[in-house]
């Protein structure tokens, strides 16, 4: 059997520190790369029902004005 001098056995550990170091980078921008996209996705998720909910509040008043005869077009229409 050969025999590993204390050298050998020094550059053999630090090129895996070094392997584990990289390792252990990547799984940092990985987990924060997960949290952006799941940031993202609460973002757009909130503008999304922000968006339904106003739709929803414009749509009955729509109908309650629409079920109300006493209101005319030129009442509703009037801007100047």
């Amino acid at each position: 059997m050969k025999s590993i001098s204390m050298k050998q056995k020094h550059q053999t550990y630090r090129n895996l520190s070094r392997a584990h170091r990289a390792r252990r980078g990547s799984t940092l921008l990985v987990v924060i790369a997960l949290l952006a996209i799941l940031a993202l996705m609460g973002v757009v998720f909130y503008t999304f029902s922000s968006q339904e909910r106003s739709n929803a509040e414009n749509f009955a008043d729509a109908a309650i004005n629409e079920a109300d005869p006493g209101l005319q077009a030129d009442a509703l229409f009037n801007w100047g």
